[in-house]
């Protein structure tokens, strides 16, 4: 190989890698753009979020509450202990009608107050073997 050649073959190389090092520079230059952008948006305030369900996870993960829409369109939030176990729900019926429940420590229904077909409210109280106690109207 001639001196011309190797010279002009070293001349192609370095072209290339100064091509290499703009596209790598642009890559560098817009990876550290999104991160900047995705951090600096982090503290606005959303005006909407759109989601069928959330689930809110205490330090450890756990699920500790959610709200959630079901397939046949029956909304409800429900707060868990740190156990995982229900412990108070508030729901709309299939037909509509509001209920809030507490649960025992067993996941047991106790206390159920809600509206019924009518619009009449009710309240009935639950013992831990699940008999009614008390029941108004």
């Amino acid at each position: 190989m001639t001196t011309e050649e190797r010279l002009e073959k070293l001349e192609k190389d370095l072209a290339r890698a100064k091509r290499l090092s703009r596209l790598l520079l642009v890559a560098a230059v817009a990876t550290v753009a999104a991160v900047f952008l995705f951090c600096a948006g982090g503290n606005e305030t959303q005006t909407s979020v759109r989601a069928r369900e959330f689930e809110l996870v205490d330090a450890n993960g756990k699920p500790r509450a959610g709200l959630s829409v079901t397939e046949s369109g029956k909304s409800a939030l429900g707060l868990l202990d740190a156990n995982g176990k229900p412990r108070a729900g508030l729901s709309l019926s299939e037909t509509g009608e509001p209920r809030l429940g507490l649960f025992d420590a067993n996941g047991k229904v106790r206390a159920l107050l809600n509206l019924n077909e009518t619009g009449e409210p009710m309240l009935t109280l639950w013992d831990a073997s699940g008999t009614v106690i008390w029941q108004a109207p």
